[in-house]
This record gives structure tokens, sequence and C-alpha cells, in this order.
């Protein structure tokens, strides 16, 4: 028998796994296709960067966040009025949470890049370099708020896995552009500061908005923000925030290949408005099952219970609800990748 001390002790197992391995395992798959990639050891020191970066992020926000409770209270919005409540969230996230993580990640790459090139003289020989550093602090910065949000029980452990790799699709465009910057743009200052710049201004934008969706989708009713006569509830959003997902994780395939000096294949390929009509909404339907297929396995993944010993319990389903819930996932994935299989075909063709 496991004494009670032991599981005690060892609570903070499961959650260091579910929190670095499936982030660090992605950032070893990036590295394996990136051909200009760091040495391994390099990539992983990035890792542990980012996870620095995340302590880094949390705690400026934590300071902030003291300095605005130390208003005065007329200066506050009324805590005990839904919109207010909702409204000042979102205003947080978009004002304070999104810029300071993409601050602290950027800083944490940019960094570490300078003391290389003024040592060895010499910048990155290709785009794909700075952005495979983006990666490897982005997911370290997933790491630690996974980390965080799986200890203090804020997320489950599916949300997690589910929301981890939106923390690199978030930071590939200001790495992008700092990647060109730096290899391809060297000579032009300027320019490539602004480049990166507004990519930065992209990545605040994006990551602010999938906070504030999210927000949106827990409020419990309708849409705190709009009339109370929409019918429109809040849970939906859940259905247009992972096709959106799929969008930018596309984007983020294009700026990788792009970076490696490949092209990206081409969905759109039509030469008449009517083909392209149907292109685009090939494309809609396409994102459509695939947001479905990710909002049924997060559905089935918080039916499931993981212990301290990551043995798997069952709460409130069967087996054959559970196989019913895996099956219906992977039918809605099949179908969209189907889809974009059939969409890629012509542009593979030509």
């Amino acid at each position: 028998m496991v004494s009670a001390d032991l599981i005690n002790r060892l609570q903070w197992f499961p959650i260091v796994i579910w929190s670095v391995v499936p982030p660090f395992s992605l950032l070893l798959l990036y590295h394996r296709r990136i051909r200009a990639a760091p040495p391994v050891n390099g990539a992983a020191a990035l890792f542990g960067i980012g996870m620095l970066a995340g302590l880094m992020a949390w705690g400026l926000e934590h300071g902030l966040w003291l300095m605005v409770q130390a208003l005065p209270i007329s200066l506050r919005l009324n805590p005990t009025v839904p919109e207010q409540t909702l409204f000042s969230m979102v205003l947080w996230q978009a004002a304070v949470t999104a810029p300071a993580a993409e601050a602290c990640k950027l800083a944490a790459v940019v960094l570490p890049l300078g003391w290389l090139v003024r040592r060895y003289q010499r910048v990155p020989a290709q785009p794909s370099t700075v952005l495979l550093a983006t990666i490897a602090v982005a997911l370290g910065f997933a790491a630690q708020t996974s980390l965080v949000a799986l200890w203090y029980g804020r997320e489950s452990v599916m949300n997690v896995l589910l929301m981890m790799p939106m923390q690199m699709v978030f930071s590939m465009p200001w790495g992008f552009a700092l990647g060109v910057g730096l290899c391809r743009m060297s000579r032009h200052l300027e320019y490539s500061t602004k480049l990166t710049l507004h990519g930065w201004l992209a990545a605040c934008l994006c990551h602010a908005a999938w906070n504030g969706l999210i927000l949106f989708s827990q409020t419990p009713g309708r849409l705190l923000l709009l009339q109370s006569s929409t019918n429109v509830t809040a849970a939906y959003l859940l259905y247009g925030l992972f096709p959106w997902a799929l969008w930018l994780w596309w984007q983020t395939e294009r700026m990788l290949m792009r970076s490696q000096g490949e092209v990206p294949p081409r969905l759109i390929t039509a030469r008449t408005s009517g083909q392209l009509m149907r292109q685009y909404v090939t494309i809609f339907v396409c994102l459509g099952f695939g947001g479905a297929a990710l909002n049924s396995l997060r559905d089935f993944g918080n039916s499931l219970k993981f212990t301290w010993d990551l043995r798997m319990t069952f709460d409130q389903l069967t087996v054959i609800g559970l196989g019913q819930a895996l099956l219906r996932t992977v039918i809605l994935a099949v179908i969209a990748l189907y889809i974009f299989m059939r969409l890629r075909q012509p542009s593979d063709a030509s």
C-alpha cells in the first residue's frame, strides 16, 4: 500500500509531466523540421529561458495588479456589476496580460540572440533559426503558464494541452519578422525594427482576442456586453474559437515554410468568381469540422480524470459513452483532414 504522505509528496509529478513534456516534445518536432536548427541543447536552453520569461510576465502582471488595487475605490470599476467586471477582465487582458507576455517572450529571444551575434560577429544564416528560437521560448513560456494553471487547479489537463500551442502561434508574427529583418535586412535597421514592432502588435492583438473570447465563453448566461434580447450565448463562442485557432496554425506553417525559402501551398487557386466562392466555402467548412473536432476532443478529455500515478479514472461516463465521444472526435477530424487534402491538390498539381 502506498502511504498518504508519499501520495501528497508526489502530487507535483503529474503536474510537471503534463506541463513540461508536451511542449518540449513539440519543440523537438519543430527542431527536426527546421534545417538550419541550432543544437538540441541550445533549443533546450531557450526553452528554459522561456520558462523564466513566463515567471517574469507573471510577476509583472501581479505587480501591476497590486498597483491597481492601491488606487482609490472611486477610480476602479464596480466589481458588483457583472458588465463592469467582465469588461475590466477583457480590458486587463488587452492592456496588460497580452503585452506583458509578448514583451517578455520577445526579450527572451532578442537578448540571447544579441549576445550570440556580438560574440561570434555574425548573424544567423536563415530566418528559420530565429523562428526556432522563438518557438523554443514560446513553448517554454507555455510550460510555465500550464504549470501554474494546473498547480492552482484553474484549468483541466485537456484545456492546458489544447491551449499550449497557442503561445507559440501568437509569437510567430514577430518571430518571423525578427528573423527576416535580422538575416535578410540587417543593413536596414530602422525598417527591420518597424517590421518586428508590427509583428509584435499583431501578436498582442491575437493574444488579447484569444484570452477575451475565452473569458466570454466561460461567462454563464448571455453575452453581458450585448443586449439581453440576443439569442447568442457565450458558450457558442468556442465553436468559433477553435476554427480561428486552426487558421492561425496554418499561417504559422506558412511562415515556417517561407523562413526556409520554401513556397507554401496555395489553398485559393480559383480564376473565376464561382470557383473562388466554392473554395472559400470549402475552407470555412474545413475549419468548421476541424474546430468541431477540437471541441469534441476537449469535451472528451475533460471527462477523464488522472490520479497522482497517472492512472485514468472515469467521471460520470460509461465505457460506451466514452467510446462514442472518441469516435465522434475521430470522424470529425478525418472529415476535416480529407477536405484539407483536397484543397491542397490543385496547388500540388500546379
